[in-house]
């Protein structure tokens, strides 16, 4: 009984700042994720042109 007590009010704020904090979460992620494609793409670029200048 006190642990399902506990927790309620815990989803409750969780839940009242998700509209905002998850939607900012979302896109933080999202840009994380395109700036790592980015990154990861660039880095596979550039070992590529190393290796056609340094066979």
């Amino acid at each position: 009984m006190s642990e399902v007590a506990a927790s309620a009010p815990v989803a409750e704020s969780g839940d009242g700042g998700s509209s905002t904090d998850g939607m900012i979460g979302q896109l933080m992620a999202a840009a994380d994720a395109v700036a790592a494609k980015g990154l990861a793409m660039s880095i596979a670029g550039y070992d590529a042109q190393a290796a056609s200048k340094h066979p």
